[in-house]
């Protein structure tokens, strides 16, 4: 309830890239691959899908999104032991060249100049550690470091996430 009254508006939040789900079969499966989470992917959607695979896995993706906002992502994952994985992720997201505009008084805009422009930038570093107690209960963390760059202002976080996977049959 509380995170719904701390929501902000348009606008108004930073790290929007948090937001923004990646990989082509996550994002084919809207969404709902943190209950599946069985490839690298697992770094970004439930790190305790890590243990549901026994290979070295590394995967890139590249999206464009309209208006010039490009994605880039790495995601990698390495079996340490038959229980143990650890993952890392780089995600980068570029929104293009934005013209800067003023306010004016009567709150008008006005486009600051036809070669004026900002790039705001985020990026994403995170590390995953998952581990299999049994065959049916995984659970894995990841920590992220997080920056968003607009114009001049730089914004920095460290984020946390934990997942758990429960498998009822096999």
């Amino acid at each position: 309830f509380l995170p719904l009254l701390s929501e902000a508006g348009p606008g108004t939040s930073n790290f929007p890239m948090v937001r923004i789900g990646t990989g082509a079969r996550p994002m084919g499966m809207a969404g709902s691959f943190v209950a599946l989470a069985d490839d690298s992917y697992a770094n970004l959607w439930n790190p305790a899908g890590l243990t549901q695979f026994d290979w070295p896995e590394i995967s890139l993706n590249h999206m464009i999104y309209w208006q010039g906002i490009t994605e880039e992502t790495l995601v990698g994952s390495y079996p340490v032991s038959d229980d143990f994985r650890l993952g890392a992720t780089v995600q980068l997201i570029n929104y293009g060249e934005i013209p800067k505009t003023l306010e004016k008084a009567d709150g008008s805009f006005d486009v600051a100049g036809s070669n004026t422009f900002f790039n705001p930038k985020d990026s994403l570093f995170g590390v995953s550690a998952a581990y299999k107690f049994f065959e049916w209960f995984r659970v894995g963390i990841v920590g992220k470091y997080m920056y968003s760059t607009i114009e001049n202002d730089r914004a920095d976080t460290l984020m946390a996430d934990i997942g758990g996977l429960f498998k009822f049959m096999e």
